[in-house]
């Protein structure tokens, strides 16, 4: 990974990594779980670098995904 430096400090031009995380479940026990987002500002459409990940409880790998991400919480 590149990093810009000015006089070997790296350049901070705003841009920030700040993943968030959810799970929603509804009546019947399904769960859906995120890890990311997408900035909808200046800075997020032409600075930063966003991602979002979705795991589904009901597909293979969805519900360990989940209990992962509800351990951090």
């Amino acid at each position: 990974m590149g990093l810009p430096l000015i006089d070997g400090r790296i350049v901070n031009d705003g841009a920030i990594f700040h993943a968030k995380e959810g799970v929603i479940e509804d009546k019947h026990g399904q769960r859906l779980g995120f890890s990311g987002s997408v900035n909808e500002t200046p800075n997020g459409w032409t600075s930063n670098f966003e991602t979002i990940q979705t795991f589904c409880s009901w597909k293979p790998g969805g519900a360990e995904a989940i209990d992962d991400l509800e351990a951090g919480f």
